[in-house]
């Protein structure tokens, strides 16, 4: 052995200018990644190991030895000092810059979400053996024995010294208990600097290096093992998150001792050849200050501290989405108490009422010498496991059975106490736990996604008032105006009767025969034949409150009210041939979509708004404002955007959490309140007894349902009581003055005092008997891609209704709409074609109708998923470039391979180690339908081998019928060309850029055209630039209203 330092304690002083923040690279968790960025990384990482060592540190043979002499040289310097979180920050940079700028990789450097492990790292899916870091050491030295890092020959260390050995690791689950969650959430509540690098050092940062043992719990030569920067890169993660708490301020605090003490736990004693430091380069004392330098040791320039406080600021440029606590409210909290995990690796099976199990895979016999008997019912185990299961199902909800949900918060921006009394709608300063539900209508629980349906888009907020639920959709208006309609809505959209036919579908006769009978469902159909009901994702759809409301300020004013959320990513839809595609090729579609965002850290988010229209100008609209199959023009009511829904989290059990939440019209909470709109009315005594059917009268006692504020009331008994209510009374008033209501000035309920005056009597009100208005004003307001979208929709509903009766007079009914749309349908479903106009048009528009008024105001691509089709012998300019300009952008690629097998580049060896990339999937296992864009790049033997591949020409062939932007480089130009060779599209044959028709083309690649930052733009020169802006537009719709897509066969 030979020791480490000799006279390499100098400290070179390397600096160079600052960079502006521009794109930022995106962190994600491990376990976020997809098998293939995982071996990306993997890869990269062993192209270090192998990479010859080149700045003369005098330690190491490799450029991953040098990076982990940085760290060892200066083991006694950063650590238990102030500059601890910096040194690691600059050094994770430096790790990622040489993976990137050395060895090709195009992502950017993944964390370990050590919370999600803590106490169970030995079951960690960190340490698989093919897409992880290998398992536990085993033998005398701990040696690790599997994983791609097996055979890597370590030179620094144990310690201080210089030995060839192994990676060895000793995982303890107990010892990574430090990495909780709630150790990592008590880190994050410091208000100090030196409160939160203590508690990180501490905890986390001893709980990753600890639980995983063996070579990370050296204090100097830890980066040995390449988990060391996953685990520090999570303890940055958590440093930047303590900071957003309050930027300004935390991202300039900085504090410590210089010197660490001698004698800490997992540091050898220094070596006698290195004196003790009396500071450090820019601190002359002892106390860390801003100017402190941190030195790379030529691995990448030296930097001040105050260079590396801001991740988005200077050098760093690179942010981390995912939550380090997943996002916990007062609500997940509240839900922890009740919580087990079947991963705490101390849990046993046991009966339901307690006792341990030993066999749970036989039930009790009478045996005799074979080991055959009968089966024995004195068996309490077996029969309690049969029967749970005989009664795991509850009854499905009537309507909105299928879907899914997840937690979030929203975040109040502007108070509207001129208008309501609400605290979740006036306190800036609060944060209020939600759970969001969305859904479809008609559908069982076992039916498809993106059926053609409205959504349902409920969200309960857990405000400390008690919950207050709005129960919406994602169309503001619906089919009936009276409650006591709803049965023969729902009646008529379901399967018909005699023969349980069509399921999750309204193309049959009883829906439209209904729609027909019943004006008032004009406006709403119309609604349900648009794009609006095949949203591209839940992500990407409106919501509404659909009924009116009513708020109450401090001063007792009453304002009607209507509520609407409005995505930051735009409004989308699929197109019809693609939803009826992806019904069948993935019926989990959308909540796949919702799950797969919120567990990469793209947090779904919607902005708040509401319409408001004083008391005193209830009637002053053309239109009842009561009737629930009205919009309000935002021309008339605009739309006051006041807060922000964000969905964070994701669900720990979908049954407990999801399939239990239990939402009600009637939640509502002071300073909100009801109107009369007759559809409200009934929906406030439904849903309370829906709850009750489903869930028993004690469904508020659920976790899921449980407000976050104390609950007490005089309720008792009923089946599945929770609560245990100590007292001698169960009544007001009582002789204890127990219990007693709350006073209005100390937060009750005050219903708003209304004068009622009237007969009984069933009728309606002369404005709700007008029914086409706005069904035309919809229409109107419509883009051209979208009514012709609409005229396709009703041409194939009206199709599937075999009684000519029930088309012939939709077709009457659309001519009082706008004649030229009931002659297309006509024409499309037989039937006599009106030559009349059944009333004059009044040809009025409104915004917010079409949902091309909701683009973003900046193009962006953020979880658009591109499929890069690839074979052997593609180009790896374009494919690497396209990959990492599209991760920088927020979007997610994912390749498509001939074979999930390693696929190999052009000048590749094939079956070399460090060679090849690992298809997320392969051609026959996937469909452009999943993704929003597909790119080739070119590779003559690539091209060649796809060229011969049906599977591959309808990849390109059905992304061009749907619409969607596709990107070819090289010889894929050809390849395009030839599956969609259609007049008047055109094509790249240069250097030159061609974008036509939402296909962009470059035939002759230039390198550093794949190292530019994404411009968005339309009309942008580069390739990246303008492939991203066509991904940006969603659809090209130029090429539908143009009839190009008709002319391909998908």
């Amino acid at each position: 052995m030979a020791p480490l330092f000799r006279a390499v304690a100098l400290l070179c002083f390397v600096t160079e200018a600052l960079s502006a923040c521009t794109t930022k690279g995106k962190r994600r968790a491990w376990h976020t990644l997809s098998n293939s960025q995982k071996l990306e990384y993997i890869n990269a990482e062993l192209c270090l190991m192998q990479k010859p060592a080149k700045l003369n540190l005098g330690v190491g043979k490799t450029r991953f030895d040098e990076l982990q002499a940085v760290h060892a040289l200066q083991a006694y310097m950063t650590h238990h000092v102030g500059a601890f979180l910096p040194f690691h920050r600059l050094l994770m940079q430096a790790h990622e810059d040489a993976l990137r700028n050395e060895c090709g990789y195009t992502g950017h450097q993944p964390y370990w979400q050590e919370q999600l492990d803590a106490g169970k790292f030995t079951s960690a899916t960190i340490f698989d053996p093919v897409y992880g870091f290998g398992g536990d050491g085993s033998g005398r030295n701990n040696c690790i024995t599997t994983g791609p890092f097996k055979n890597y020959t370590n030179r620094l260390g144990p310690g201080y010294q210089i030995t060839d050995h192994c990676i060895d690791r000793k995982i303890s689950n107990s010892a990574s208990q430090g990495s909780s969650a709630a150790n990592v959430n008590q880190c994050l509540q410091q208000t100090t600097w030196t409160g939160a690098w203590n508690c990180i050092e501490a905890q986390p940062h001893g709980g990753g290096h600890g639980g995983v043992g063996g070579q990370m719990q050296n204090g100097v030569s830890s980066p040995g093992d390449p988990l060391f920067y996953l685990h520090h890169t999570w303890l940055d993660k958590i440093w930047a998150d303590w900071q957003a708490k309050d930027k300004a301020a935390r991202t300039k605090e900085i504090g410590g001792t210089n010197i660490m003490p001698d004698n800490q736990v997992g540091f050898p004693a220094r070596p006698s050849n290195i004196p003790k430091p009396t500071g450090a380069p820019g601190d002359p004392g002892t106390t860390t200050t801003l100017n402190h330098v941190l030195d790379m040791k030529g691995n990448s320039p030296n930097r001040t501290i105050a260079d590396v406080m801001d991740i988005v600021g200077g050098i760093l440029c690179y942010e981390t989405k995912e939550a380090v606590s997943g996002e916990r409210s007062k609500k997940v909290e509240q839900l922890s108490s009740v919580t087990k995990d079947v991963h705490d690796g101390n849990s046993t099976i046991t009966s339901d009422y307690g006792v341990k199990q030993h066999n749970t895979d036989e039930w009790l016999k009478a045996v005799t010498d074979d080991k055959n008997g009968p089966l024995l019912l004195e068996d309490p185990f077996a029969r309690e496991k049969i029967m749970r299961f005989d009664h795991e199902r509850i009854p499905e909800r009537v309507v909105h059975a299928r879907g899914a949900g997840a937690f979030g918060k929203f975040t109040l921006q502007e108070s509207a106490a001129d208008v309501t009394s609400a605290g979740v709608l006036t306190d800036t300063s609060r944060e209020t736990p939600v759970f969001v539900r969305f859904s479809t209508v008609l559908g069982s629980r076992g039916s498809a996604d993106t059926v053609r349906d409205v959504r349902g888009f409920a969200v309960k907020f857990y405000t400390e008032e008690g919950n207050w639920d709005i129960v919406g959709n994602n169309i503001p208006v619906f089919f009936i105006q009276d409650a006591i309609k709803f049965p023969d809505v729902i009646h008529a959209g379901k399967p018909e009767p005699d023969c349980e036919i069509p399921q999750a579908q309204s193309a049959h006769n009883n829906f439209w025969d209904f729609q027909y009978m019943h004006p008032e469902a004009t406006h709403m159909f119309m609604w349900t034949m648009s794009d609006r009901a095949i949203p591209r994702s839940w992500r990407m759809q409106q919501g509404f409150g659909v009924n009116t409301f009513t708020l109450t300020n401090d001063k007792g004013e009453r304002h009607f009210c209507k509520f609407i959320w409005t995505p930051e990513l735009g409004v989308h839809s699929l197109v019809w041939d693609e939803a009826l595609k992806i019904a069948g090729q993935d019926p989990d579609f959308h909540r796949k979509d919702l799950w797969q965002a919120i567990d990469s850290g793209s947090y779904p988010k919607w902005k708040f708004g509401i319409q408001v229209i004083p008391e005193a100008k209830e009637h002053d609209f053309d239109f009842d404002i009561l009737d629930a199959t009205k919009v309000w023009p935002e021309e008339l009511v605009p739309i006051r955007y006041i807060g922000t829904l964000e969905l964070n989290r994701n669900p720990d059990e979908f049954f407990s959490q999801v399939e239990q939440i239990a939402f009600c019209t009637s939640h509502v909470v002071p300073g909100i309140g009801f109107s009369d709109d007759p559809l409200l009315q009934g929906r406030n005594f439904s849903y309370f007894d829906t709850q009750i059917s489903r869930l028993g009268v004690n469904f508020e006692e659920l976790p899921i349902n449980r407000p976050v504020c104390p609950v007490m009331n005089h309720n008792r008994d009923g089946s599945m009581r929770h609560t245990i209510t100590k007292g001698k009374v169960n009544y007001w008033p009582n002789r204890y003055s127990a219990v007693p209501p709350t006073k209005p000035e100390d937060g009750a309920y005050v219903d708003y005092p209304a004068k009622i005056a009237g007969i009984k009597a069933r009728t309606q009100s002369k404005k709700f008997r007008e029914h086409i208005s706005q069904a035309e004003l919809f229409y109107n307001s419509l883009s051209p891609h979208e009514k012709l979208h609409l005229t396709n929709a009703l041409g194939f509903e009206l199709d599937h209704c075999d009684d000519h009766v029930v088309y012939e007079r939709m077709v009457d009914r659309l001519a009082e709409i706008d004649l030229t749309l009931a002659q297309s349908v006509a024409e499309m479903v037989g039937g006599g074609v009106p030559q009349k106009a059944k009333r004059p048009k009044h040809n009025k528009k409104a915004k917010g109708l079409s949902q091309v008024d909701y683009a973003p105001s900046t193009p962006t691509i953020a979880t658009r998923m591109v499929a890069i089709i690839i074979a052997d012998g593609y180009d790896p300019i374009a494919y690497n470039g396209i990959r990492a300009a599209l991760s920088a952008a927020g979007a997610l690629p994912f390749t498509i391979g001939v074979r999930r097998n390693k696929i190999w580049a052009a000048g590749e060896e094939k079956g070399s180690k460090t060679g090849g990339v690992q298809p997320d999937h392969h051609l026959e296992g996937m469909r452009s339908t999943l993704f929003d864009s597909v790119f080739i790049p070119g590779g003559a033997q690539s091209i060649a081998t796809l060229r011969k591949n049906g599977r591959a020409v309808h990849w390109v062939r059905e992304a061009f019928g749907h619409l969607k932007a596709i990107g070819a480089t090289g010889e894929a130009v050809q390849f395009v060309r030839e599956a969609c060779d259609i007049p008047g599209m055109q094509f790249s044959t240069s250097a030159e850029v061609v974008e036509s028709y939402g296909v962009v083309t470059v035939a002759e690649v230039q390198p550093h055209g794949f190292k530019e930052a994404v411009n968005m733009m339309k009309g942008a020169k580069d390739f990246l630039s303008a492939y991203g802006y066509a991904i940006s537009q969603h659809r090209n719709y130029e090429r539908e209203l143009d009839g190009l897509n008709k002319m391909v066969a998908y």
